[in-house]
């Protein structure tokens, strides 16, 4: 028997093992893969601090452990405290509306949208749709429909922590030893170092970009929706600010999703001024912040296509909840950096068999 032959079983038994033990690991890990996750985007976003204060003659360890207490301080505590109080007043109004003083009547806000809906659906000749009467027929069983999705998520309280503190430790080891990953990282992609490192690049780009034009505006927007919500007396106003934050974070939804309900729920109130300031905030103000900062901030180092990405935050967020927010846009990204490297692969491979090259297609 030739040693090609018998060398052909051992292949195939290391590469079963080599199979199984990745399984093995990822079965393992996935319990952990959100706080992963949120480690290695914040590290991602952190690494230009950690690395300036590198510059500045900082150890490695103490760098790493001031960036990480940075962002729990600046970041993380008060992002805590926002949830925390908007879960609050979730399962008030909810659970406990008639305890919490919470006075939105569900069936006054429909007798508003009504009234608002009835021109226009008379042009069209439909004069006997009507939303209140429905949900006041169907009253109990909306409630308790909304009481059962948010006791089935108070648990989920204290895997948010344990995935807190998994992704403090995260963030500070990849701070630390993350650059001991690069080398590995490179020798596994099959191009040169410097295509590599453009895909990589290319990467670290796009979590920025994300970051900044879809997560950090939409933290803008949230911020100033929640004073503007506070200022005028809206009930659950952090809630609101929770709902303003989600919405402005998904490409094609947007803050009117929240500052339209929240106007409609202040005029079905009586509370007309306040209404209409809500609504002139939200128009004039709210809805202007995407123009005015997205182009700052994303310039061009995202070169996802808004459909795509619309589809990449909004199925990221149904499939893995906040965190894919950012993941869903890096895993598309990585997705066609695949693709990217597989063309360029296959370039390299008609070059050096002496075919002619054919011109550079487009990046995917």
């Amino acid at each position: 028997m030739s040693s090609g032959q018998t060398a052909s079983p051992s292949k195939v038994i290391f590469w079963v093992m080599v199979t199984g033990v990745a399984i093995g690991v990822i079965y393992m890990m996935l319990p952990f893969l959100n706080a992963i996750l949120w480690g290695g985007i914040l590290a991602a976003l952190l690494h230009p601090i950690h690395m300036w204060l590198r510059g500045k003659g900082w150890s490695e360890l103490k760098s790493a452990l001031s960036t990480t207490i940075g962002a729990i301080l600046i970041i993380l505590i008060p992002l805590g405290l926002f949830l925390g109080k908007a879960g609050f007043e979730i399962y008030e109004f909810v659970i406990k509306t008639g305890e919490s003083g919470i006075t939105l009547s569900f069936e006054s806000l429909a007798a508003q949208a009504d009234d608002f809906l009835r021109p226009y659906l008379a042009r069209i000749n439909v004069t006997d749709f009507q939303m209140a009467p429905w949900i006041q027929e169907n009253r109990e069983a909306i409630q308790s429909q909304l009481s059962s999705i948010v006791l089935k998520g108070a648990p989920g309280i204290v895997t948010l922590i344990l995935d807190a503190v998994i992704a403090v430790l995260t963030l500070f080891f990849f701070l630390k030893d993350g650059h001991y990953l690069i080398n590995p990282t490179f020798e596994m992609i099959p191009l040169p170092k410097a295509e590599s490192e453009k895909i990589m690049l290319n990467m670290k780009k796009t979590v920025h970009a994300v970051f900044r034009g879809q997560l950090l505006v939409a933290l803008v927007q949230a911020a100033i929706a929640t004073v503007v919500f506070l200022l005028l007396g809206v009930k659950g106003a952090f809630m609101w600010g929770l709902i303003t934050l989600v919405c402005s974070a998904i490409p094609m939804l947007g803050p009117p999703l929240a500052y339209i309900p929240v106007t409609l729920i202040l005029f079905a109130d009586g509370k007309q001024m306040e209404a209409g300031i809500m609504l002139g905030v939200g128009l004039l103000f709210l809805s202007q912040i995407d123009a005015f900062l997205k182009p700052k901030f994303i310039g061009d180092d995202i070169s996802l296509h808004p459909m795509g990405l619309f589809f990449a935050l909004l199925g990221g967020v149904l499939t893995m909840g906040p965190i894919g927010l950012v993941a869903g846009p890096v895993i598309l990204t990585l997705a066609l950096a695949i693709v990217d490297v597989l063309v360029a692969q296959s370039k390299l491979d008609r070059i050096a068999r002496g075919e002619p090259a054919e011109p550079d297609p487009e990046p995917a």
